[in-house]
């Protein structure tokens, strides 16, 4: 975690809102070192875009956008196509066994800064193995006035124990004018939770009426001893 992350850890924290329940990844202006970079080829038009990051035999990421977009060879990035407006970015591994652990992205809209919400995104986040998503939105305009980083770059970092599924990146201004630059970390094949079988109600029933059969059974049945 670099210096600008750790200066402005609070000023993210003040700038935008976490709704959910009790598992909380930590979404923060600036970069998370050590993360593996994630190549686009060049494509036109398309609503999907596949990356490959270095990692193993090069895992593969898509990026589903609701608008059609163009991706530029190198380092991702993703940008509306001519007279196109793409106002949501999904974020999967390829692999949907796969989650990850960690993200840096860096985002540019189309608003200017007179523009209503110039500022307004919000990174919805999806678990493996828990149910609710997170979502960090800006709570105001306003409140972002000074304190979006100016080279528009974000951290997302799982807390230990959590491993996301996918992301997605949702604005309402005027859409987003380029999201670029990503790194992804962490990517760890999800293994579910060993449980043992809990009985249904009406199983329990059962299994309890059965008992009660059994003993009855047993002191209805009478013994006889035999003398010689």
């Amino acid at each position: 975690m670099n210096r600008y992350m750790l200066a402005t850890a609070l000023v993210a924290a003040s700038a935008f809102g976490m709704t959910s329940s009790a598992q909380a990844a930590i979404f923060l202006a600036g970069t998370t070192d050590g993360y593996s970079s994630v190549k686009l080829n060049s494509k036109d038009g398309s609503l999907t875009h596949t990356g490959k990051t270095d990692m193993g035999a090069g895992l593969l990421i898509n990026f589903d956008s609701n608008g059609r977009t163009d991706s530029a060879s190198g380092a991702a990035n993703i940008k509306p196509s001519k007279n196109q407006t793409f106002t949501s970015l999904t974020i999967t591994p390829n692999d949907n066994t796969l989650g990850f652990t960690g993200i840096n992205f860096n985002v540019d809209l189309n608003a200017k800064k007179k523009d209503s919400g110039y500022q307004d995104f919000s990174v919805i986040v999806y678990f493996f193995g828990i149910d609710d998503p997170v979502t960090f939105s800006t709570l105001t305009p306003r409140d972002l006035d000074g304190l979006y980083p100016s080279n528009g770059k974000f951290s997302l970092i799982a807390e230990p124990g959590e491993l996301f599924s996918h992301i997605v990146l949702t604005t309402t201004s005027k859409g987003f004018k380029e999201i670029k630059q990503f790194d992804i970390g962490g990517l760890t094949t999800y293994v579910p939770p060993v449980t043992g079988a809990v009985p249904e109600p009406a199983t329990w029933v059962l299994m309890i009426g059965g008992f009660g059969l059994v003993g009855g059974a047993m002191r209805r049945r009478s013994t006889k001893v035999q003398f010689a």
